[in-house]
Order: C-alpha cells, then structure tokens, then sequence
C-alpha cells in the first residue's frame, strides 16, 4: 500500500487541497506538496507534478530539518516540537517575519537547486497544520509564487474547517 493512503495528519487535508492544488500546479507550472512537522523534522505528505522541470526528484515520506520553508511557516505558528531542540537566537525575530509575510523561503536549504515557498494550511483553531510548499530552480522568483500560494492557503485551510 502507498505511504500516502496508510497515514493522513489531518483527515480532511487531501480533499481540501486536491482541487487548489491541482489549480496551483497549473496556474504556476511548478511543483507544488504539502508537509507537516512530524517528529521534530518536515514531512512531505503528497507532491504534484507541475510542467516545469522537477528541480529534484520527490518522493512523499521524504524528511528533512525543520529550518526550510515549510518547517519555518509551521514551526512560527506554533509552539515547536520539542524533539527540534533548542531554536537558534535569531528565531524569534525570523519567526515575527514569517507570520507578517503569511510565508516563508529557503534557497536550496533542502536540496542543491531546489528554493520553496511555504505559506500555512490552518485548522479550526487557527494553528497550522500543514505547509503548502511551491518549488521552483533558483532561477525564479519566490516571492510571485508566495502571492500564489497566499491566495491558494486560504482556500484549503478553509476545507480544513469543513466549510
């Protein structure tokens, strides 16, 4: 049985994302997944294809530290995970940044030639629950495909909520 059918961090995070996703992909040409802080570390849960050259190749499960994109827009909406250890110093101003932005960035912190954007997924409660991740080559600018996934993040986190 696939990873993604034996283990879902939020029942309703596939169906509310499948179709924004799916316009995400199309509407940007990039890569786009979904994430969640699992165990102190980013999860990938579910990766769509875009038409662009897949900077790396993906596989859901993978893992990474929590300081790329998506583990800085969870971990700056929430309380962190204990098992990430102590946060560096600057964390707190960089955290006050990602909330203000409603995203976050990373250029190749992941893998070489691999830069993200990030923006929450919110559950009832306000608090995150995933991260909506676009990849792009270093090459593009990640600031018009955070517009993008600002305007999509609302959109699923509103599913999230069963609304």
């Amino acid at each position: 049985m696939p990873f993604q059918q034996e283990w879902q961090p939020h029942p309703r995070l596939r169906s509310a994302a499948r179709e924004p996703v799916r316009r995400l992909v199309e509407n940007t040409g990039m890569t786009v997944g979904f994430a969640v802080l699992r165990r102190g570390e980013i999860l990938m849960v579910v990766w769509s294809p875009g038409e662009a050259a897949q900077p790396a190749p993906l596989r859901t499960g993978t893992t990474w530290p929590w300081f790329n994109a998506a583990g800085k827009v969870l971990v700056a909406g929430a309380d962190p995970d204990p098992l990430m250890g102590p946060l560096p110093a600057s964390w707190l101003q960089e955290a006050a940044a990602v909330r203000y932005r409603g995203a976050a960035f990373d250029q190749e912190v992941a893998m070489s030639g691999v830069c993200c954007t990030a923006v929450p997924l919110l559950g009832a409660d306000g608090a995150p629950v995933a991260a909506l991740c676009v990849l792009t080559d270093p090459a593009h600018r990640l600031e018009r495909l955070a517009e993008a996934a600002r305007q999509t993040g609302p959109v699923i986190s509103v599913g999230l909520r069963g609304r």
